[in-house]
């Protein structure tokens, strides 16, 4: 899986190619980690989930923050 999209009638999209293997963190992708991204972004409550990319000391790199 390479993208997940919610288009403005909440619809949910997920975007992959075919001819590769899907997994994450190269596991196996899986209905529990399908549920996980539903709720993350359906049911997040006051705290929507973001994903934030900041600076690293190696400048090759970057700190990745989820909540």
């Amino acid at each position: 899986m390479e993208a997940v999209e919610v288009d403005a009638n909440n619809d949910l999209y997920f975007y992959g190619v075919r001819a590769k293997k899907q997994t994450m963190a190269g596991y196996q992708l899986s209905l529990s980690d399908i549920a996980v991204i539903y709720r993350s972004i359906f049911h997040y409550g006051n705290n929507a989930p973001y994903i934030s990319l900041d600076m690293n000391e190696d400048n090759r790199y970057a700190k990745v923050n989820f909540g």
